[in-house]
């Protein structure tokens, strides 16, 4: 068995890339706003309903990556736990969830 480094809960596959890359909860750098962000092509969404409404922000520049509008950034991120995304009323969103450990290692839909 193996020890993953991170558990990332996904609400599915980014439409923004063709559903290359999942969408996972993330938490931003100041400890408080969660948001949705793909981990393939980095398209970020500050809630769940925007997805499906297509309306999407934009991840700026290295090295602060602040995401539009909210002035947050990625950097000292970190993806979001269960009790995160229950806390933010995000829950039902929730289609599975990925391991990593220097790469996806895993994946299931249980969590």
């Amino acid at each position: 068995m193996f020890d993953p480094v991170s558990v990332m809960f996904h609400c599915g596959g980014c439409h923004f890339c063709g559903e290359q890359g999942s969408l996972g909860f993330y938490l931003c750098n100041d400890q408080q706003t969660l948001i949705i962000l793909c981990d393939e092509c980095n398209t970020v969404y500050t809630a769940p309903e925007k997805i499906e409404q297509g309306i999407y922000s934009y991840l700026g520049s290295p090295p602060d990556y602040l995401i539009e509008g909210l002035d947050v950034s990625v950097v000292g991120g970190r993806d979001a736990t269960r009790d995160e995304i229950k806390a933010a009323g995000w829950l039902h969103y929730i289609q599975g969830r990925l391991a990593y450990n220097g790469r996806r290692l895993w994946s299931t839909a249980a969590f």
